[in-house]
C-alpha cells in the first residue's frame, strides 16, 4: 500500500485485462504521473496503443496517438497541444500542415508529397516512377524556349501545352504513365502558323 499525508484518494489501482482463467494485471494510475530516470511506457495492448489513448511529450508539443479507426498518428506543435496552434500530422505515410486562425479554427494547410522532376518531348510516353498510392499531378513547363524576333514587334510566340489523364502502368505496381503534348503557335502581323504534332482539345495539328 502506498501511504502518504498528502493523499486522499488511492492515485493507482489494479485492473484485469484478461480472463479469469488467464488473468493479466495491469496497474492504472489515477493521476499524474512524473518518472525520473528511464522508463518504459506500457499503455499498450498487444504491443499497440489502445484506441482513442494518447501519449503526449515536452508540454503537449509531441502528441503519439491512435484514432478510433486504430490507426496510428504523431502530432507535432507548439507548445500545450492543437488547441490554438499550427500543427504538423504524420498519419498512414502522409505528412500533412493545418494552420490555425481564431475564426476559422484549423484549416488543412498543405500535404507534403513525393515529387519527380524529368524532361519529356512531344507525344514521348512517360514514365513515373513507383511508387505513388493515388494518380499524381503533372505539371508542364517550357524548356529552351527562346524569343521568336525581338527586332519584330508585330511577331510573337505562345507555347501551349497539355497532358493525357495519367494511368496506372500496366506492369509496374505503382507507377503511372502519361503523355505530354505541345504545340508553338508563331504569330507575324496578320498570319498565324502552329508547329507542333499534335494537341489534344485542338483539330489543328500542324
Amino acid at each position: 500500500m502506498l501511504e502518504s499525508p498528502e493523499l486522499s484518494e488511492q492515485p493507482f489501482s489494479v485492473r484485469n485485462i484478461g480472463t479469469e482463467e488467464a488473468p493479466e494485471y495491469v496497474l492504472i494510475f489515477n493521476g499524474y504521473l512524473a518518472v525520473n530516470g528511464p522508463v518504459n511506457i506500457s499503455q499498450l495492448q498487444s504491443g499497440e496503443l489502445q484506441n482513442g489513448t494518447a501519449l503526449t511529450v515536452g508540454r503537449g508539443s509531441i502528441e503519439l496517438s491512435t484514432g478510433t479507426d486504430g490507426f496510428g498518428q504523431m502530432v507535432i506543435t507548439g507548445s500545450g497541444g492543437i488547441a490554438n496552434n499550427d500543427y504538423l500530422l504524420l498519419k498512414e505515410g502522409r505528412i500533412e500542415s493545418f494552420i490555425y486562425s481564431e475564426t476559422g479554427g484549423h484549416i488543412r494547410y498543405k500535404e507534403v508529397r513525393r515529387t519527380e522532376s524529368g524532361v519529356a518531348t512531344n507525344g514521348q510516353e512517360v514514365v513515373i516512377p513507383a511508387y505513388f498510392k493515388a494518380m499524381p499531378t503533372v505539371n508542364l513547363y517550357p524548356r529552351d524556349i527562346t524569343v521568336y524576333n525581338a527586332d519584330y514587334p508585330d511577331q510573337s510566340q505562345r507555347l501551349e501545352m497539355d497532358h493525357s489523364v495519367p494511368q496506372p502502368h500496366p506492369s509496374i505496381e505503382g507507377a503511372w504513365v502519361f503523355t505530354p503534348y505541345a504545340r508553338l503557335l508563331l504569330a507575324d502581323g496578320t498570319k498565324t502558323d502552329a508547329s507542333g504534332k499534335t494537341y489534344l482539345g485542338s483539330s489543328n495539328s500542324r
